[in-house]
């Protein structure tokens, strides 16, 4: 059959004549040719539809070009297909019967060419279609190209200042522990020869006398002690101290003489500058000079405050953390509070440093070695007459915190002096 196809096409004078000669056969024609027509203008509609919803996804254009062309090409072939049966049908017939009524033929003439031009229509726009889509992928792609190209360089710039950050926070830690360091070789000087605190602690108590835990008496409970003025007045000259059952360290064989442990510099944090300031402890320097200085001790053990007695230091050394901690750990956790004031105001990487840094040894710990020496009876009985009127622990303050009529001895150790008449916290 496709070789028929290269024949001349049958005239329309021999169309006409099988047409005339038989209506059913015309009638059929024009059938089928309406009816190709109304198929293939609801294809052109499904395909503008089509082209529509091919906006949306580039993949899926693509898959209806090439099924729309699959049916393009067999609408074509159905075409021809018709065209070359209906050639065939005619050359079966009278070539003069087409002479009497030619209408018909070019009716369906005029249908066919009709259905022709709007297929070819349709395949322009199709064509335009595509043509649009594609040029909207290559823009498409040629924003992502570029927007990723400027995401990799963000990244890149991103890291490096991370990189810049990172060296800048490590330069400033590593100047910020070598000025302790240097601020703590010319901080103290503890007394001379070296002060051998384990041996100090393990001596024998033979000789050593030992306050009476008989004739101690509650002071006042909770963590803070306030005594008033005249309490303070019976105080030997050196003044008194305050520890903590974290602080001080006593002997195994009584309490004739213990260890107390001080932070030498504490961090003082800005929290509206968002840094902090490293600062000597003035109450460790005040302990130091003089080393044989005679204090009246209180000491907090259950919460509770009792007296001990007056208690003589007879000498002082730098140790390092790690010393500490072998003699308890408890003691160390509590050099580390003591080093940050107000520590929940201060960012955790701060406290981390503060850790590593009594680690590694840039801050060390002062510790003092205290020896009972006698026991001040005025201070005693005149603590015991005020306890029993509740009048030890009561404290009055302004809005600023500050001790009203009264004398604190809250802080770091709860050194005090007598001759200053004001409180000495570090």
């Amino acid at each position: 059959m496709h070789g028929d196809a290269l024949r001349p096409v049958v005239s329309e004078v021999e169309v006409m004549e099988v047409l005339c000669d038989d209506p059913v056969l015309a009638q059929e024609l024009v059938r089928l040719l309406s009816n190709e027509l109304k198929f293939s203008r609801q294809q052109l509609r499904e395909l503008k539809a089509k082209d529509n919803r091919t906006r949306a996804s580039s993949e899926q254009s693509v898959a209806e070009q090439r099924l729309l062309r699959r049916q393009n090409e067999q609408l074509k072939c159905d075409v021809l297909d018709m065209r070359l049966r209906l050639e065939a049908a005619l050359e079966t017939q009278d070539e003069n019967s087409h002479l009497s009524n030619p209408s018909p033929y070019d009716e369906v003439c005029a249908q066919l060419s009709e259905t022709l031009e709007d297929r070819a229509q349709a395949d322009v726009d199709h064509a335009e279609f595509i043509q649009h889509l594609e040029e909207k992928i290559i823009t498409a792609r040629e924003k992502y190209q570029r927007i990723t190209e400027l995401n990799n360089q963000n990244q890149q710039s991103l890291n490096n200042m991370r990189e810049m950050l990172d060296e800048a926070a490590a330069n400033r830690q590593a100047a910020l522990e070598r000025a302790v360091a240097a601020e703590a070789q010319r901080a103290f000087t503890f007394t001379k020869p070296a002060f051998n605190a384990v041996e100090f602690l393990n001596m024998s108590q033979a000789d050593i006398p030992q306050p009476s835990i008989k004739a101690m008496r509650r002071l006042s409970s909770g963590k803070h002690l306030y005594l008033r003025n005249e309490l303070i007045d019976l105080c030997v000259p050196g003044g008194f101290v305050k520890f903590s059952h974290n602080e001080l360290l006593w002997s195994k064989d009584g309490f004739g003489h213990c260890l107390a442990f001080v932070p030498t510099h504490h961090f003082v944090y800005g929290s509206d500058t968002d840094s902090g300031t490293w600062l000597r402890s003035t109450w460790c320097a005040k302990m130091i000079e003089p080393a044989s200085q005679k204090r009246d001790l209180f000491y907090m053990t259950g919460q509770v405050w009792y007296y001990y007695g007056t208690f003589e230091c007879v000498g002082s050394a730098e140790v390092s953390a790690n010393d500490v901690r072998k003699l308890g750990a408890k003691y160390m956790g509590s050099i580390e509070k003591r080093t940050i004031f107000s520590p929940e105001l201060v960012p955790p990487f701060i406290i981390k440093m503060m850790q590593d840094m009594y680690t590694e040894g840039i801050l060390s710990v002062a510790c003092f070695g205290y020896r009972y020496v006698g026991f001040n009876h005025p201070l005693n009985q005149a603590l015991q007459a005020q306890a029993r009127v509740g009048k030890v622990d009561s404290v009055l303050t302004d809005s600023t915190g500050a001790i009203s009529a009264k004398r604190s001895i809250d802080g770091e150790g709860g050194h005090s002096c007598k001759k200053q008449r004001r409180n000495t916290d570090a």
